[in-house]
C-alpha cells in the first residue's frame, strides 16, 4: 500500500516539478530541487523490491 501511495505522489509532483524548473524566479530552481529531492528520497528508501533492497 505505501509504494503505491509515493509512486501516486511522485506522478502528481511532476508537472509541479516542471513548472518550478521553467519558472523565471530566484526560488523556482531551489524550489524544482527540493521536489526532485523528495522525489528521490521517497523513490530509493521505500522500495520494497529485491532490486530497491540492493541498493
Amino acid at each position: 500500500m505505501l509504494p503505491n501511495v509515493l509512486t501516486v505522489g511522485r506522478i502528481l509532483l511532476t508537472p509541479l516539478f516542471i513548472l518550478c524548473l521553467f519558472y523565471e524566479s530566484p526560488w523556482s530552481n531551489s524550489a524544482a530541487l527540493a521536489i526532485f529531492i523528495i522525489a528521490s528520497i521517497t523513490d530509493g528508501w521505500w522500495d520494497l523490491s529485491s532490486f530497491g533492497t540492493s541498493l
